[in-house]
């Protein structure tokens, strides 16, 4: 169902510091707070359950892959925890999952959420972003129960399959495309809060999945396969364009968005060679998402694009990005498509004389958008609305007194712009 998840963020999160000299430090960021330790309202399922007056409490399913020595840090911590695999032996210890119940003002939950860059420390863990916070009326024992149904899920030819779905990348992008494994493990908990790049995920489940058996459908392995993928393909580019991904201003969890959308893109088209998925990757980073039907760009540059890859079928993809810019270079510079773009506002050229139609065609409000929305268009590509690569670069309407203000407002973010790319290129 559309409604089967309702998923809320809170962004422009700060860790804490080391809280010198306060008598009564924080435990969490202030903008946390609430959603951790605050009365969340029951959902359905609790209210079935008998359980919409028994208090929330507040626990993790951490990542001991991305927390080194975990199992000594919770059995330090004095908070009650268990890892997920039973009877796991130490080399298992070291990538399992492990749930904790936290506690308001206790250190280690403290340190969850700590980070100080200038007297960094390795207990301060705000930076691994290694699991998942529930939300739960539940006790631990049965919460503990409940999370253990899915870690290993057998699909339907009987195969079982290892599901680390406690890793935040996987948890995160799961969330974001509302996958019915996250229904199935939010019912009957009160939600789930995931974070990445300053960023907070929380999801509710109101309408809890029915009861049936565990299997992992072949819907969600694929989808499982394409986020593992994406962080494969997000990593690449990040390797091999860290200039082109900076000007952009993306975080891990954009780019890691930004790469599934490409290879779905690869997958209707029949693509499914690593090697060609990477060279489809950075053209689409180049010429926007779904560059093939933009009409924005030339069809010689539209098709020139699959021909390199063909033309270039025996180099490593890593030479791909350079065949590409070589070829495309005027294309592909951010600065100069904007500087082209503040250009043509000025009078007499291609936007002032279109938004003067729209003005007395749309009025004036509606005017700027569709011009602001035409510029994004040209710089970003003509898909950017569904690009969250670009997510930090988009030109917004200003609100203004005349035409002349709107252009010079339009102007001062274009040039602004401009100088973010050429600085970071």
């Amino acid at each position: 169902m559309s409604n089967s998840l309702v998923i809320s963020e809170i962004g422009d999160l700060e860790p804490l510091d080391l809280q010198f000299g306060l008598t009564d430090p924080k435990t969490v960021p202030d903008d946390l707070h609430d959603t951790l330790f605050g009365p969340p309202p029951p959902t359905p399922a609790e209210k079935a359950a008998g359980l919409e007056e028994t208090e929330a409490k507040l626990y993790a399913l951490l990542d001991a892959t991305t927390i080194p020595n975990l199992a000594d840090l919770l059995e330090q911590s004095g908070l009650p925890h268990k890892c997920l695999f039973q009877n796991a032996e130490d080399e298992i210890d070291a990538h399992a999952p492990w749930l904790v119940e936290l506690q308001d003002g206790n250190r280690f939950t403290r340190n969850l959420f700590t980070l100080d860059e200038k007297a960094a420390a390795p207990w301060h863990l705000w930076n691994h972003q290694a699991g998942i916070y529930f939300r739960a009326r539940q006790d631990f024992t049965r919460l503990w129960r409940h999370l253990r149904k899915f870690t290993k899920l057998a699909d339907r030819r009987g195969k079982w399959h290892l599901v680390r779905f406690w890793e935040t990348p996987i948890f995160w992008a799961a969330v974001e495309r509302r996958d019915p494994l996250v229904v199935e493990i939010l019912t009957g908990l009160s939600s789930a809060i995931v974070m990445r790049d300053a960023r907070a995920r929380i999801a509710v489940a109101p309408n809890p999945a029915p009861p049936q058996p565990k299997t992992l459908t072949e819907e969600t392995r694929k989808r499982l396969m394409l986020i593992w993928n994406a962080q494969k393909i997000s990593a690449f580019l990040t390797k091999e364009l860290p200039r082109q991904v900076r000007a952009y201003g993306a975080d891990t969890a954009d780019t890691e968005a930004f790469c599934s959308l490409v290879l779905d893109w690869c997958l209707r088209m029949e693509i499914t060679g690593m090697r060609d998925v990477q060279r489809f990757a950075i053209i689409h980073c180049f010429l926007g998402l779904g560059f093939d039907r933009d009409l924005a760009l030339t069809e010689d540059l539209r098709t020139q694009a699959i021909r390199d890859r063909i033309a270039t079928d025996g180099n490593a993809a890593e030479n791909f990005a350079k065949h590409i810019r070589a070829h495309h270079a005027d294309r592909l510079d951010l600065g100069a498509r904007c500087r082209t773009a503040a250009q043509q506002l000025r009078p007499g050229t291609r936007y002032h004389d279109t938004y003067s139609r729209l003005i007395q065609q749309d009025g004036p409000e509606n005017a700027t958008k569709s011009l602001v929305a035409q510029l994004n268009r040209d710089i970003l590509g003509a898909n950017f609305a569904a690009n969250p690569l670009v997510r930090n670069c988009l030109l917004v309407p200003t609100e203004t007194g005349s035409v002349v203000e709107t252009y010079d407002a339009l102007i001062a973010q274009i040039e602004t712009q401009a100088e973010r790319f050429d600085d970071r290129n």
